[in-house]
C-alpha cells in the first residue's frame, strides 16, 4: 500500500486565512517499508500577510528568495506523490492541515486538472493512530522520542512528514484505515476548573475562544469514551 505523507508550515495558525510557507509531501510503501517520492519546496508570499507563526523559523524574505508559486507547488506535490497514493496521513489533519489543503485545492483546482482533493481517503496521525495507554501526547516532537527516535528539525515540513511516517509504520495500517471510515466526531469533557486534568489525561486541549476542553475522536470510540472518561461527554459536531 502506498501512504501520500504530508505537512504545511503556515505564515500563522487561523486556517481561514493563513497562506502556506512550506509544503513537503512523501511517498511511503508500507509493504516494501521505504519512501518512494519526496518533494518540499518554500512557498512564495501570495499576500501582504504578515508571517506571524514564528515557531518554525521560516521568514518572508526566505520564502521571496527560495520560494515557488503555490499553483506550482501544489502540482509538483500532486503530480510526484499525491496522485500515486492509496491515502493521506498528516497530523492533525482534521484542524489544521487539512482545511488549509481543502481551500487551496478548490482555488487551483483547475490548474491542477483534478476536481477533487487526491487522495480521498485521508488519516489524522494524531486521531487515527492506535496509540497504546502510556503514551497521551499527541505533539509529534514527543511522539517521535516515544517510539525511540528524535526528529531533528521539528516543525520543518519534509522532517516533519518523514518523522510521522516513521511512527505510523509502528502500527498496522490496515487497522488505521479501517478505524477512518468511522465518522470523526468533536466532543466536550464537561468538567470543572478543578478537574481540568482530568480532561488532559484524556487528550483534551483547552480551547481559548469557546472556553471548553474538547477533542476529535472517531465515532467508533464514543462509547467507550463515555465509558471511562470519568466526566461527562457532551457531542459538539458530527454523529446523528
Amino acid at each position: 500500500m502506498l501512504i501520500a505523507g504530508l505537512d504545511l508550515e503556515t505564515t500563522g495558525l487561523d486556517t481561514a486565512t493563513c497562506g502556506i510557507t512550506e509544503l513537503s509531501a512523501a511517498l511511503w510503501d508500507t509493504e516494501k517499508g521505504k519512501l518512494l517520492s519526496m518533494f518540499s519546496t518554500y512557498v512564495a508570499p501570495q499576500n501582504d500577510e504578515p508571517f506571524t507563526y514564528e515557531q518554525n523559523g521560516i521568514t518572508r524574505a526566505d520564502c521571496e528568495k527560495y520560494g515557488i508559486s503555490i499553483g506550482f507547488a501544489l502540482k509538483e506535490a500532486y503530480g510526484r506523490v499525491l496522485r500515486h497514493a492509496d491515502a493521506g496521513v498528516a497530523h492533525n489533519w482534521t484542524d489544521f492541515d487539512g482545511l488549509i489543503m481543502k481551500r487551496y485545492w478548490a482555488e487551483y483546482a483547475k490548474l491542477l486538472c483534478v476536481a477533487e482533493l487526491e487522495p480521498k481517503l485521508w488519516v489524522d496521525s494524531s486521531v487515527d493512530v492506535p496509540y497504546p495507554d502510556h503514551i497521551t501526547t499527541r505533539k509529534l516532537t514527543y511522539l517521535c522520542a516515544d517510539h525511540g527516535f528524535i526528529n531533528p528539525f521539528p516543525h520543518r515540513g519534509l522532517f516533519d512528514t518523514i518523522s510521522m511516517l516513521q511512527v505510523l509504520s509502528h502500527y498496522s495500517i490496515e487497522r488505521i484505515l479501517e478505524l477512518v471510515k468511522s465518522p470523526m466526531l468533536r466532543i466536550q469533557a464537561d468538567v470543572a476548573f478543578a478537574d481540568k486534568e482530568k480532561a488532559k489525561a484524556r487528550g483534551y486541549r483547552w480551547d481559548g475562544q469557546t472556553k471548553i476542553w474538547s477533542k476529535n475522536i472517531r465515532e467508533i470510540h464514543l462509547k467507550r469514551e463515555r465509558d471511562e472518561a470519568g466526566f461527562p461527554v457532551i457531542l459538539l459536531q458530527g454523529g446523528p
